[in-house]
Formats: structure tokens, C-alpha cells, sequence
């Protein structure tokens, strides 16, 4: 019969008077719900990976070390897809900056690999609050006013009485 051999990314199968050549290949995709966040916001990731080759890969897992994801998925066959979501909230010291994420996905055997960046995801400080804009400050303004109001009043009566 036939006699397997496995050749970096590809599986040679060969059987008398045959040559069969299989691809070993896997692509990882990630997207981010939000191009723009406040430091707080939570960001949305999307990973992706699918087995884009001709044979079925074993021990694939996904490494994003800024998500602090080990994730195992196991074993992909051909033209088989995983998807998870994970999140992630925005830091102080993310701050100024732009977030690009990198994910990366393979076998165990290191054999079949992929990396990919996310899209960029701007951070910024969430804008200072000008002014007092809780009740508190709006019913001191009331107050201020209605006070106002009394003493002009308070004043007309006390010309007229003169």
C-alpha cells in the first residue's frame, strides 16, 4: 500500500504509480466592534480560524497575549471554522494610543502557523465634565435664583414703604 510523509506544510501520500500532495494551512482573522473607545469601554474581539488545507490539523490553539487567551480549540478539520468572542476593557495606559491586537493560531508541532493584527481601535481619556451636572447643582442654581427673585422683590417693597 501507500506510505505517509509528512514534509513541513504539506502531507505526501504515495502510492505506487501516485503522487498526492495535501496542503497543511490555517488563516486566523480578528476584528474589533469599535474603531474609537474611552478608557473603561469594554472593546469586542472576534477571532476566527479556519483550516484553509486539505487535511484534518490536531492541537490547534489560539495565543492573543493582550486578551490573555491560551486557548485550545483541538482538533479543525478541512474547511472547518471556530469563532469566539472576547473582551477586553481599555486601560489608563492605553491612553493616546491605538490598539492593535495581534492573535496567533497553530498546531501543536508548530508546523501549521498564522498570525494576524486586529484593526485599530483609537483610545482616548473620557472628557471632564464642565460645570456641576448633577441635581445637586441644579437645584443649588434654583435656589440661587429663587433667592435673587425674593431679595429684588424684598427691595421694591422696602423703596415703596419709604
Amino acid at each position: 500500500m501507500g506510505e505517509n510523509f509528512l514534509a513541513s506544510n504539506y502531507v505526501l501520500q504515495f502510492v505506487p504509480g501516485e503522487l498526492t500532495v495535501k496542503v497543511r494551512d490555517i488563516t486566523i482573522t480578528k476584528t474589533v466592534d469599535v474603531t474609537k473607545a474611552f478608557v473603561g469601554d469594554k472593546l469586542t474581539y472576534t477571532i476566527t480560524v479556519t483550516n484553509t488545507g486539505d487535511v484534518d490539523l490536531q492541537d490547534v490553539a489560539v495565543v492573543d497575549e493582550m486578551l490573555g487567551i491560551e486557548q485550545v480549540i483541538g482538533e479543525l478539520k478541512a474547511g472547518e471554522s471556530w469563532t469566539q468572542q472576547f473582551t477586553y476593557t481599555a486601560q489608563e495606559s492605553d491612553a493616546g494610543k491605538t490598539l492593535v491586537n495581534t492573535a496567533v493560531t497553530g498546531t501543536k508541532d508548530e508546523k501549521t502557523l498564522d498570525q494576524v493584527d486586529s484593526d485599530g481601535t483609537e483610545i482616548t481619556q473620557k472628557p471632564v465634565p464642565t460645570g456641576d451636572q448633577s441635581m445637586v447643582g441644579l437645584w443649588t442654581a434654583t435656589l440661587l435664583i429663587s433667592a435673587a427673585g425674593a431679595a429684588i422683590i424684598l427691595a421694591r417693597k422696602s423703596r415703596r414703604s419709604k
